[in-house]
């Protein structure tokens, strides 16, 4: 029998919580699609407001990054306890590379209030900061591969490759790809490819 282990998310009580849940096949045979599901932890996030986002990272960092009321908090997939002291406020939204660097690590970039896109570079312990461009609109919606970031405000498409041998406060500006003239039609997309 095969396990799947599945993050939920869900508002109880006036706090939000992350569910982990075991799935399991019930039948042997394929025809069957009959699954058990089992709740096997769970954590509060502290926050009144829903998971905005949620991305699991598995491989070899074993994390469950989370977005709820502006604030990036990130906890071990294994137990759902959060790792300590790496919390990001006044965060819009996030996206997280597909390609793993040096080992354990993974870059995470991340749309704040005060008009920054911040790179980070995330380990098993630590998160750090490893370049921010000032942009003039918020970025509303962010896609991170291993080539770059492509990112939208309201009416405009940007995209950025990382140099990340430059000065962490990063002189680099976003590069325009198209801006709508249409206001009434809001920017956004859902994936990022190659």
């Amino acid at each position: 029998m095969k396990y799947y282990d599945n993050i939920l998310n869900k508002c109880q009580s006036d706090f939000t919580f992350v569910y982990k849940f075991s799935t399991q096949k019930n039948s042997i045979s394929s025809e069957t699609k009959d699954f058990e599901f089992n709740c096997t932890g769970s954590a509060s996030l502290g926050a009144r407001k829903s998971v905005g986002k949620i991305k699991v990272v598995l491989s070899s960092l074993h994390r469950v990054i989370t977005l709820s009321d502006n604030l990036i908090q990130i906890l071990n997939s294994d137990n759902l306890q959060f790792i300590p002291n790496i919390k990001l406020k006044n965060i819009i939204t996030f996206a997280v590379s597909n390609k793993f660097t040096q080992g354990a690590s993974i870059d995470m970039c991340a749309s704040t209030k005060r008009n920054k896109l911040q790179i980070y570079r995330i380990d098993r312990t630590n998160i750090n900061l490893i370049n921010e461009i000032s942009v003039q609109d918020p970025i509303i919606s962010i896609g991170m591969d291993e080539f770059g970031v492509l990112a939208c405000s309201k009416t405009t498409y940007f995209a950025y490759k990382s140099n990340l041998n430059s000065d962490r406060r990063s002189t680099d500006s976003l590069q325009t790809i198209f801006t709508l003239q249409d206001p009434s039609i809001m920017a956004c997309f859902t994936t990022i490819t190659p």
